[in-house]
């Protein structure tokens, strides 16, 4: 019986793995027009079949780490992370017909050679990387959206 239960949870290991290794950084609004201060947003996507438990991903940036909720992201579900203060009627999103944040969380993108990232939890290794520098970057009040390079 043992010889049966390694190899089945090796597999299921395996699979929580790649499951995390599908969450990407699809966009960073970095350089809002109007305020740095609860203008800011990261949008992560999971382009995976599987479903990733964000409680084993760990989201950091230049500035630090950006907390996550603890939830379940489907299979092709997008999540809007955005600084304090983004959502709502008189939020502080440049544009007001813009969605509210699915998390709003203190926040704070650098607008040169800066970058944000998606890390397992467990190993700390990067699942995914959005970078940009002075000569990659997206003009004042627009988002970030080149895919990184993909450690």
């Amino acid at each position: 019986m043992t010889r049966k239960v390694i190899p089945m949870l090796l597999a299921a290991l395996t699979m929580i793995s790649l499951a995390s290794a599908n969450l990407v950084v699809t966009g960073a609004y970095y350089d809002p027009i109007q305020s740095e201060t609860g203008g800011e947003a990261i949008q992560l996507e999971n382009l995976g079949e599987s479903a990733v438990n964000l409680a084993d991903i760990v989201l950091q940036t230049k500035s630090g780490r950006v907390n996550l909720p603890q939830m379940t992201l489907a299979p092709g579900g997008a999540l809007l992370i955005a600084d304090t203060g983004w959502s709502g009627d008189a939020g502080l999103r440049d544009n007001l017909t813009w969605p509210g944040a699915d998390v709003e969380t203190p926040l704070s993108l650098a607008n040169t050679a800066s970058w944000v990232e998606t890390r397992d939890r467990g190993t700390n290794d990067t699942i995914h990387r959005l970078e940009w520098n002075s000569t990659n970057k997206a003009p004042e009040g627009r988002l970030f959206t080149e895919m990184g390079s993909v450690a």
